[in-house]
């Protein structure tokens, strides 16, 4: 295997809006696209056949919990207060930093086999400092891009619902960030609760925190409507405290005027439609928040509650979306006349798992496009023989037919880390049968 890689044959579908799109080769030398052209030579470079395949930007999930990975699918028919009463209390209360490094590290290889390169891991389990330095274990040891949100312990977290205002000691996080150093594939963010469990002077606390070692922040926001709305953004906008070093995600109870105040102030945003819609969360507020000129990322949040496959999710955001849309237009005693009236497209859903989402994870310079000069994540996608002749038609086509199984080569930072549809270079029968372990451990903890 050599640095230098021509990806051979494929559509690229480059989400750079540029002259990028079409029938081209893509030359990666030194961890980073160098040309996108037609019969780029291969003389001495590793050919990824990408024949029958639409190459595009690696997927970003901008908002995962990694820990749940070994309790994959446990909460299908649960709600958000479910959780609250079982799993955060009894697993989260007991899991060890091992079935931490294990939960994580099948998450990872899961994310990669389905073309995911790079995660937000949202990690909300930190009970301790050796918990956090086995999930960073985890990242370093596999090939996966990461921005790893550092969050708190989860008896800090039930505190949310005694009403107790809990303090974060983020002294361990500052030592994490000095461990990370010049690491290319991982970086650090904050994983802050929100001002209501929080209050003003913990989350400014965080806040500064945060801002002083230069590392952006993530916090569940309003992330079950049903509620009062103009909530906890209108407070953080109240207080001075909105920017745009921050990420919030789901917000199903925020109002269109706090989506405003996101958008004039910079905040990024992600939602999470089979979680949210599954857990009972509320509607995913895609229309809402585009309609106030925001720029949602679509996640797939905790697998607990959903496949992870971000093709699925981008399908399942645009489903919600449109039915908003319709649901109005409907309303107001007329039918559906024009696609306009959809309001979302598929080229916006695809936008939302690639180049919305690594400005959701503060990663737009450097990923989320195939462009010169970009670091070389990207996936080879099948297309199942339905070759597409237009950008948009390679759109509809990943968002109408394609899945996770279609996914057929992965490289990350100018690595190959899938081909021929098998993972390279990853011990998968090992991670596996760890895998299998830590979820009876896990499952134990319910009793």
């Amino acid at each position: 295997m050599t640095d230098r890689i021509v990806v051979r044959g494929g559509f690229v579908l480059s989400m750079s809006s540029g002259p990028n799109d079409g029938r081209l080769d893509v030359l990666i030398e030194g961890g980073r696209i160098s040309a996108i052209d037609t019969c780029i030579p291969s003389d001495g470079a590793t050919v990824i056949n990408a024949e029958g395949c639409i190459v595009m930007p690696g997927l970003i999930d901008a908002h995962r919990h990694l820990w749940y990975t070994a309790l994959r699918a446990e909460t299908m028919d649960h709600t958000i207060s479910d959780l609250a009463k079982g799993l955060w209390p009894g697993v989260g209360g007991n899991i060890t930093p091992d079935d931490i490094y294990s939960a994580t590290r099948a998450g990872i290889v899961d994310a990669l086999n389905m073309g995911i390169t790079t995660v937000m891991d949202y990690c909300h389990a930190v009970n301790t400092d050796e918990h956090a330095e086995r999930a960073i274990d985890a990242h370093l040891g596999l090939p996966g891009r990461a921005l790893f949100a550092y969050g708190p312990s989860i008896a800090q977290k039930m505190k949310e619902f005694s009403g107790e205002t809990p303090v974060t000691a983020w002294s361990h996080a500052v030592e994490v960030q000095k461990r990370l150093g010049e690491c290319t594939r991982m970086s650090l963010a904050l994983a802050v609760q929100g001002p209501f469990a929080s209050g003003r002077s913990g989350f400014e606390h965080d806040l500064g925190t945060a801002r002083d070692m230069g590392v952006p922040i993530t916090a569940h926001i309003a992330s079950v409507a049903g509620g009062p709305t103009d909530g906890e953004i209108r407070s953080l906008d109240e207080w001075g405290l909105l920017g745009p070093d921050m990420q919030f995600i789901h917000c199903t109870g925020s109002s269109d005027h706090e989506f405003a105040r996101l958008r004039e102030c910079g905040v990024q945003v992600a939602v999470s439609p089979m979680a949210e819609l599954f857990l009972g969360m509320g509607v995913p507020p895609l229309t809402r928040m585009r309609r106030a000129g925001l720029t949602p990322a679509i996640s797939a949040d905790a697998v607990i509650g959903s496949s992870g496959d971000l093709f699925e999710e981008a399908r399942a955001g645009l489903m919600a979306a449109r039915g908003a849309a319709i649901s109005e237009v409907i309303s107001r005693g007329s039918p559906v006349s024009n696609k306009d009236q959809l309001e979302m497209t598929t080229m916006d859903a695809v936008a939302s798992i690639t180049s919305r989402a690594a400005a959701a994870v503060f990663m737009s310079d450097s990923i989320g496009t195939l462009e010169v000069g970009k670091k070389a994540d990207l996936i080879a996608v099948s297309h199942r023989g339905f070759e597409p002749a237009t950008a948009e038609e390679a759109a509809s086509l990943l968002v109408g037919t394609c899945a996770a199984s279609d996914v057929n080569a992965v490289v990350v930072d100018g690595v190959v880390v899938k081909e021929h549809g098998r993972l390279v270079d990853i011990d998968t029968q090992s991670i596996r049968d760890e895998l299998a372990k830590t979820r009876r451990k896990m499952k134990s903890y319910f009793s």
